[in-house]
């Protein structure tokens, strides 16, 4: 079960993804494990394959009767002691905390990287972008592209902003800039010797866009 925490966890900090993303995987990994294992494993089937020589079958058997069992969903006592308030869970779909904890601890460590990384990179650049999201939100998302002494290159990303109701220049500056800070990074930030956009209306100057 640890093996595939871990597992969706480290996928899911390093495509940048929210935790929520590792969940509805696991999700979706449990309707498949269901329709695999349609009813409950006993443990006489697994003796009976341990006692037929069929070691690594019964250990497959054992883990899949774990990760497919249903268990309560935590909740505080308070929540426990009524009946009706109890609802089960497969197991692998059941640590949603443990996810989150996860993914925000991996996270905290690639920032930790990027940010060691681009200390030591002479030229780095800004790329930024916004667009509408399915929650009818405005992200504004930033990057970094930049080349070290060996010219390896690398574009990494750093963070997003809602720039909803603030779409000119000056509100752009202020969300990238409060990006870099809030990853720690503002000394990453006066770095910065270019910056490049993929040219939309909001990102560029013209009589109804005060773009940068």
């Amino acid at each position: 079960m640890h093996m595939i925490q871990n597992y969706a966890a480290h996928y899911c900090a390093t495509k940048s993804l929210p935790f929520t993303a590792a969940v509805m995987a696991l999700d979706c990994v449990s309707a498949a494990l269901k329709t695999i294992v349609t009813e409950t494993i006993s443990a006489k089937s697994i003796s009976h394959l341990q006692s037929n020589g069929c070691r690594v079958e019964a250990d497959i058997m054992k883990r899949l009767k774990y990760v497919t069992a249903q268990a309560d969903v935590g909740g505080g006592k308070r929540k426990l002691d009524t009946a009706s308030r109890r609802t089960k869970r497969t197991r692998v779909r059941r640590s949603r905390v443990t996810i989150a904890r996860k993914v925000n601890k991996l996270g905290d460590k690639i920032v930790g990287l990027k940010s060691s990384y681009l200390a030591t990179c002479p030229f780095v650049g800004l790329i930024v972008d916004e667009g509408n999201n399915w929650s009818r939100s405005c992200p504004i998302y930033a990057a970094t592209i930049s080349c070290d002494w060996e010219f390896r290159w690398r574009i990494q990303f750093l963070g997003q902003a809602d720039c909803g109701g603030r779409k000119d220049g000056e509100n752009i500056w202020k969300l990238v800039k409060e990006i870099f800070v809030t990853n720690g990074m503002e000394h990453i930030y006066h770095k910065i010797s270019s910056a490049g956009t993929d040219g939309a209306s909001v990102m560029r100057s013209t009589t109804h866009f005060r773009g940068k």
